[in-house]
C-alpha cells in the first residue's frame, strides 16, 4: 500500500519523515512517499508529487498551528480527493492543534490526535486497508508497543525544537475572547493581562516579574481600569511559558499564581 505524505513547516516535516520510517515498522506492507527524500535529484518536482497522489492509496496530512490554513496544504488535499475518490485521506494532528480549531476542507474528517491512544487506532484503520484484512491486530498491537517509544521521543523533541510563539498583541486583533483553545509547547508573550475563567494550567511557567506587578481582582472597582484584557474561557495550557503577561481573575484564581 503506498501511503502519500502531506506535510508544510519545520515541525509537520519532522513528523512525516518519522512517520516514513517508522510506520513500515509496524505495517511492513505499507511504503510512505514524503517529497522531501523520494523526489530524485535532477527530476521535475511537481511531475513526481502529482505521479504520487495519483498513484497513492492513502493520503496523510500532517497538520499544525501554523500550517491547517497553509494554501499548498489545501491544494494537496484538494488534488488528491480529486484524483483518488475512493481513496482515505486521514489527518495527524500534532503540538496541541485540537479538531475544534480544523475549518475549510479538513473540516469534516475524523481527525488523529498527536497521543498513543489515537494513533494506535489510526494505525489499525491503515491495517484494515491492506488486502485481505490486514495483519492479525494483535501482531499489530505488539509491532505498535515495541516501536512507540522512538517515534516519540522524536516527536517530542520536534514539537520542542519548533516551539511556537504567540503574542498577544496579535492575539487581540482576532478577537477579544477565546474558548476551550488548547496550547502546548508555547511561549506566550506580552506586554498583556490575559483573564482565564475555567481555564487549565499543567507544567507551565511564568516570569515572576510580571505577574506579581500585574495582578488585578476584578472583584474591585478596578474592574473598569483593566484595559487590553484577553479572556480565555476552558481553555489548556500545557508546557506554555508566559513572558511579560499578567493575570487578572478572581482572588482565588490569582492566588495559583503568586510567588510562595
Amino acid at each position: 500500500m503506498n501511503i502519500f505524505v502531506s506535510w508544510s513547516g519545520g515541525l509537520s516535516h519532522a513528523v512525516a519523515l518519522a512517520l516514513r520510517e517508522w510506520l513500515p515498522l509496524v505495517l511492513p506492507p505499507v511504503r510512505l512517499w514524503v517529497s522531501s527524500e523520494d523526489i530524485p535529484k535532477g527530476r521535475q518536482w511537481y511531475e513526481n508529487l502529482s505521479k504520487q497522489m495519483r498513484d497513492g492509496d492513502i493520503g496523510i496530512f500532517c497538520l499544525t498551528a501554523e500550517n491547517v490554513n497553509s494554501p499548498w496544504i489545501n491544494f494537496e488535499a484538494g488534488a488528491i480527493s480529486k484524483a483518488l475518490p475512493g481513496s482515505s485521506l486521514w489527518t495527524l494532528l500534532v503540538g496541541g492543534l485540537e479538531p475544534g480549531a480544523i475549518r475549510g476542507p479538513f473540516e469534516q474528517i475524523q481527525h488523529t490526535v498527536w497521543h498513543k491512544t489515537d494513533v494506535r487506532r489510526l494505525v489499525h484503520s491503515m491495517n484494515y486497508e491492506l488486502a485481505a484484512g490486514g495483519l492479525p491486530k494483535a501482531q499489530v498491537d505488539s509491532a505498535f508497543d515495541e516501536h512507540w517509544p522512538k517515534i516519540e521521543e522524536t516527536v517530542t523533541q520536534a514539537i520542542a525544537a519548533n516551539r511556537q510563539i504567540v503574542y498577544l498583541q496579535d492575539l487581540a486583533r482576532e478577537e477579544v475572547g477565546f474558548f476551550k483553545r488548547h496550547f502546548e509547547n508555547v511561549i506566550i508573550r506580552g506586554p498583556g493581562i490575559i483573564y482565564a475563567d475555567g481555564c487549565k494550567f499543567e507544567n507551565c511557567t511564568w516570569a515572576a516579574e510580571s505577574v506579581e506587578s500585574m495582578l488585578w481582582s476584578l472583584e474591585t472597582d478596578r474592574r473598569k481600569a483593566v484595559d487590553g484584557a484577553i479572556g480565555f474561557l476552558q481553555c489548556r495550557f500545557i508546557k506554555c511559558r508566559f513572558e511579560r503577561v499578567g493575570i487578572t481573575g478572581t482572588p482565588e484564581l490569582l492566588d495559583k499564581f503568586r510567588s510562595p
